[in-house]
């Protein structure tokens, strides 16, 4: 989960084929940037744009099934 303003790091980037190709695959859409010289990758939710293609994503085959949010 995550809220306009926040940021999703992910460690161990490119350490393991599947989650690699997943960030690969994200990364098309949004603005994620692996820390230089490190393993890590980050995403920054400080506009609404990418805030929406977030929740948008969310829609995706790959996604949809996958993903159970509480019904409020």
């Amino acid at each position: 989960m995550i809220k306009p303003g926040g940021v999703i790091l992910r460690h161990d980037y490119s350490t393991a084929v599947g989650p690699t190709r997943f960030w690969d695959w994200l990364a098309r859409e949004l603005p994620i940037f692996q820390i230089e010289g490190t393993v890590m990758l980050y995403l920054r939710v400080d506009y609404e744009e990418v805030y929406n293609k977030t929740q948008m994503l969310l829609q995706d085959p790959l996604l949809k099934d996958s993903v159970h949010l509480p019904v409020a």
